[in-house]
């Protein structure tokens, strides 16, 4: 399926898609990233164990959402801030199709901006979601593609996958 009819239509449980966002600061100076709890995971029939990582907000597309819509949920779920406080381009900036015609699963990476003061809305845990942590920090601070499995931020490894994509192909300028 080609990948515009995948961001126009709704989930329907054919093929499974991932939304992942970029969300910058008001400035486009910062991006906001969330710490997820580690622990053991469920994946089909087999059990991992998951580090705890500063990542993107992101996950899975539910059923009968876009994965704009999507997007917008894991926002709001992950880093605590209302629907109305960020802006989403909702083109893609990227996205990878994985897996095989009976199985297929698109991981689609989207940009947003936060259109208020970041301190209005202090982060407050989710006591049902993986998300335990919220910060903001300057894009010249993130660690180059190379060092990034080295880099930490307050103890925990870090990995702003497709931050330097972005920032190469200048797609900022898309908000």
């Amino acid at each position: 399926m080609d990948i515009k009819e995948v961001l126009k239509k709704p989930l329907d449980g054919t093929y499974s898609v991932s939304s992942q966002v970029i969300l910058f600061s008001d400035n486009q100076k910062q991006i906001c990233l969330v710490l997820e709890k580690g622990g053991w995971k469920k994946k089909f029939l087999f059990s991992f164990k998951k580090d705890k990582a500063w990542g993107n907000p992101g996950g899975g597309v539910h059923k009968g959402e876009t994965p704009v819509q999507g997007a917008i949920r894991e926002l709001i779920q992950e880093t605590g801030f209302p629907e109305h406080v960020y802006q989403i381009n909702p083109e893609p900036v990227d996205y990878k199709i994985e897996g095989t015609d009976k199985n297929l699963h698109y991981k689609i990476i989207f940009i947003a901006r936060i259109t208020c003061n970041i301190d209005d809305f202090p982060f407050v845990l989710n006591p049902v979601g993986d998300t335990i942590a919220r910060k903001f920090i300057s894009i010249s601070e993130l660690p180059s593609p190379k060092a990034q499995k080295f880099w930490k931020l307050d103890g925990s490894g870090i990995f702003p996958s497709h931050l330097d994509y972005i920032l190469a192909n200048q797609r900022l300028s898309a908000l």
